[in-house]
C-alpha cells in the first residue's frame, strides 16, 4: 500500500505521544484525574496549551544517536488524553449521526468489558474509566496527563501540584511515577550507544513495533526497524488511511452555538488503551533461580517471553541480526522449537505465523498492530505516589499504553484472541505465560524435551488500574479549552 507523506500541518497537529515514548527523559508521571468544575478545567487546561507543555509531532527533532526526540534542553513534554467520561463532564455531546465507538463509551472498567478482555472482575481495580459498583467515586479517571522532563526545574509542575488541582476544578485520582532507574545504555555494533528502557522483569522493553512509514522522520538514525511491511498511519490517528484503505472512523460532537463544525473532532486524535500492572519481581526471580539454563540456551523466562534479556530474539536466523526485530515465525520457527508458539512476544504479535499466503493482502497481524508508549513504574501504591528513594518496600510494574484507532479491533483483539486465547496456536489450556490471568497456567516448553509442560506457573502480574483514552489532536485541546464543544450541561 502508497503511504502519504505527512503534511506539516498534521505533523503539527498530532501530539507527540504517537510519534515518541519520550524514553530517554529521565522523569515521567502519569497523572489521572477527575473534573470538579467543568469551566475551572477548561481555564486550566488553557493554560497549559498556553505554555506551550503538550508537544506535537512538529516539535520533535532527531537527537544524534539516542532514541528519545528533543526540541531543546531542559525541556518537558505532556500529552493529554479523556475518558468518555471526562468529555461529558466538559459538557461534551456526541453527534449520534458520528458517535463514539461503544467500546469508549462502556470503558476498560466496566465488568462486563472486564470479563471480555480476559481480565477477573472480581479483582478490586485501584482506579478505572467507568463508575461501578465496587468502586468509590473518587477512582474514576476523566482525564490522564503523561509528563515528562529531565528534572531541570519543569515549568508544569505547579499546573499537577496536589494543593492547586482543586483551585483549577480538578481532583486527583492517582499519580503514578515512573522509575527513572529502567533506563539503560546498550552498546551498538557500530560503537555507538543507545538508550534503552529495561522493564521490572530484566528484559529490555519497547521491541517489536510497528514500522509506520509516515513517522520515520520521527524516529533516531539508530533505531533498529524491522524489514516487514508497513502498517498505515490510520491504524493509530483517526482521519489517515488504515490497513484496509479506508480513513480511520472520526467521532463527530456537537458545537456551541455559531461556531462552525469544520474539521471532525476525532481528526489526528488517538485512542489510548492504557493499564497500571503490578509485577511481582520477587517472585519472578525465585522462578527463574529455580529454572535455569542449560549451556547457552534460552532460560525458562526467557522462552516465556520469547526474547532473550537483552532483547535478542530466540530464532536462528540466516545472518547475525543483533538485537532487532528483523525476523518472522513462519519461516524459521514455524513449529515453535526456538521461540515457543504460547510465548509472550509470539502472542502479542505473531507476525507471518497466521498466515498460509498473504499475496497482495495485509497480513493478518498486521490488522491488530499496537504502538506502544509504556514506561516501568516504582511505587508505594498510595494515591499521591512517590519512588522510595531509601530502599524500602515499593511497587514495580508497567504504566502500559497503547495507541490505536480501533479499540475493538485491534487492543481488545489482542488481549481476547491472542493473549487470553487458551487454544492459541492450537495449544490446549494455556493463555499468556505472564499476562494470563486464569487458575493452574502451564505452559509448552517444545525445546527441551518435545512437547513438555511447565505446570502451576506463579502468578507474576496483576492488572490494578485501566481504562480507555481518547488523545485529541492541538486543535480539538484548543477548541475543547475555548469551549467551542460546550452544549450539554456541565457536571
Amino acid at each position: 500500500m502508497a503511504t502519504a507523506t505527512l503534511s506539516e500541518a498534521d505533523q503539527k497537529d498530532i501530539q507527540a505521544l504517537v510519534g515518541s515514548g519520550f524514553g530517554t527523559m529521565r522523569y515521567c508521571e502519569y497523572v489521572l484525574l477527575d473534573i470538579d468544575d467543568a469551566a475551572k478545567a477548561r481555564a486550566w487546561l488553557d493554560e497549559v496549551l498556553r505554555l506551550k507543555l503538550v508537544w506535537t509531532l512538529g516539535d520533535l527533532k532527531p537527537q544524534k544517536k539516542q532514541n528519545i526526540l528533543l526540541k531543546d534542553a531542559n525541556e518537558e513534554a505532556w500529552a493529554m488524553a479523556f475518558t468518555y467520561r471526562g468529555l461529558t463532564q466538559l459538557g461534551i455531546d456526541e453527534d449520534p449521526q458520528v458517535p463514539f465507538p461503544s467500546e469508549f463509551r462502556w470503558g476498560q472498567a466496566d465488568e462486563t468489558r472486564r470479563r471480555l478482555l480476559c481480565e477477573d472482575p472480581a479483582v478490586d481495580w485501584r482506579w478505572g474509566d467507568v463508575p461501578v459498583a465496587q468502586r468509590a467515586a473518587t477512582d474514576v479517571a476523566s482525564l490522564l496527563v503523561v509528563r515528562a522532563h529531565d528534572g531541570f526545574a519543569p515549568r508544569g509542575h505547579a499546573l499537577l501540584h496536589t494543593p492547586s488541582l482543586a483551585a483549577r476544578g480538578l481532583r486527583l485520582v492517582r499519580r503514578v511515577h515512573g522509575n527513572p532507574q529502567s533506563l539503560r545504555t546498550l552498546p551498538q555494533p557500530d560503537g555507538s550507544v543507545v538508550t534503552c528502557v529495561e522493564e521490572p522483569f530484566g528484559f529490555r522493553d519497547g521491541m517489536g513495533q510497528p514500522k509506520v512509514a509516515q513517522l520515520q522522520s520521527f524516529r533516531s538514525k539508530g533505531a533498529q526497524l524491522a524489514a516487514q511491511a508497513t502498517v498505515p498511519l490510520g491504524e493509530f490517528v483517526l482521519g489517515h488511511p488504515n490497513a484496509y484503505g479506508e480513513a480511520s472512523h472520526c467521532p463527530q460532537v456537537k458545537t456551541a452555538p455559531n461556531v462552525p463544525a469544520d474539521t471532525p473532532f476525532g481528526r489526528n486524535g488517538s485512542y489510548l488503551a492504557v493499564q497500571q500492572i503490578l509485577q511481582d519481581v520477587a517472585a519472578f526471580r525465585r522462578f527463574d533461580a529455580a529454572n535455569p539454563p542449560t549451556g547457552n540456551e534460552a532460560s525458562l523466562v526467557e522462552k516465556m517471553m520469547g526474547r532473550r534479556k537483552d532483547g535478542r530474539p530466540l530464532q536462528v536466523t540466516p545472518r547475525e541480526l543483533g538485537p532487532d526485530d528483523d525476523f518472522g515465525f513462519r519461516t524459521n520457527d514455524a513449529h515453535g522449537l526456538q521461540c515457543p508458539i504460547g510465548s509472550h512476544v509470539r502472542r502479542a504479535n505473531p507476525r507471518d505465523a497466521l498466515d498460509e499466503d498473504t499475496g497482495d493482502r495485509p497480513r493478518s497481524a498486521h490488522l491488530h498492530r499496537l504502538l506502544r508508549r509504556s514506561r516501568p513504574f516504582a511505587s508505594t501504591g498510595a494515591v499521591d505516589d512517590t519512588v522510595p528513594a531509601d530502599g524500602t518496600a515499593r511497587e514495580d510494574g508497567m504504566f502500559f499504553i497503547a495507541i490505536v484507532a480501533d479499540l475493538s479491533r485491534q487492543f481488545e483483539f489482542v488481549k481476547r484472541a491472542w493473549i487470553g486465547n487458551p487454544r492459541f496456536g492450537n495449544l490446549c489450556g494455556e493463555v499468556d505465560p505472564l499476562l494470563g490471568r486464569s487458575k493452574g497456567r502451564h505452559f509448552t516448553n517444545p525445546c527441551q524435551p518435545i512437547g513438555a509442560r511447565v505446570h502451576a506457573l506463579p502468578d507474576l502480574t496483576q492488572t490494578q488500574g485501566g481504562g480507555y483514552f481518547f488523545m485529541p489532536s492541538l486543535a480539538t485541546l484548543q477548541r475543547i479549552a475555548a469551549g467551542h464543544y460546550t452544549v450539554a450541561p456541565e457536571a
